[in-house]
C-alpha cells in the first residue's frame, strides 16, 4: 500500500505532508524541530548527517551505519527497529525537553564537523583503495 493511502486510511491525511522531491533540503531541515529516521535498513544516512550538521536533534533506528553517527544519548537517540512505542517515547522526550534536544544537536554538529567532512571522507575512500591495491600486490 502506498504511504499516502496508508495515511488516509489511518486518519492522518491532514497531518502528514508528502513533499516529493525537494531541492531545498537545508531550508526544510532548518524549519524542523527534530529529525526522525525510522529506516529498517540504512547505510550511512546523508539525511542524518545533514540534520546533525544543522544541529537538529535526531531520533534514529539502530540499524546499518546509524550508530556510527547517532551515538545514543550523546549525538541523538537510537531506538530498535520496528519499536514504535520506543520511537514515540524518544520523539516525545525531545519535544518535552528542548534543552536535551539542543545539547544532542550541538554535539551531533561537532561530530559531523570532526569526522564527516568531504576531505575526511575522501581520505577514508583513498585508504580503502590503497589497502585493496596493497592486498592485490
Amino acid at each position: 500500500m502506498a504511504a499516502e493511502q496508508h495515511a488516509y486510511r489511518s486518519g492522518l491525511a491532514g497531518r502528514v505532508v508528502f513533499a516529493g522531491v525537494r531541492t531545498d533540503v537545508p531550508e526544510v531541515l532548518a524549519a524542523m524541530d527534530l529529525v526522525v529516521n525510522c529506516a529498517l535498513l540504512e547505510g550511512m544516512s546523508g539525511a542524518i548527517r545533514e540534520a546533525l550538521a544543522l544541529a537538529k536533534p535526531v531520533v534514529a533506528t539502530d540499524v546499518g551505519g546509524n550508530p556510527e553517527i547517532v551515538i545514543d544519548g550523546d549525538t541523538g537517540l537510537l531506538v530498535p527497529p520496528r519499536a514504535s512505542a520506543e520511537l514515540a517515547a524518544a520523539v516525545g522526550s525531545l519535544l518535552d525537553d528542548q534543552e536535551l534536544g539542543r545539547r544532542l544537536g550541538a554535539r551531533g554538529r561537532e561530530l559531523v564537523l570532526e569526522r564527516f567532512t568531504r576531505a575526511e571522507r575522501a581520505e577514508r575512500v583513498e585508504t580503502v583503495y590503497l589497502e585493496a591495491l596493497a592486498e592485490r600486490r
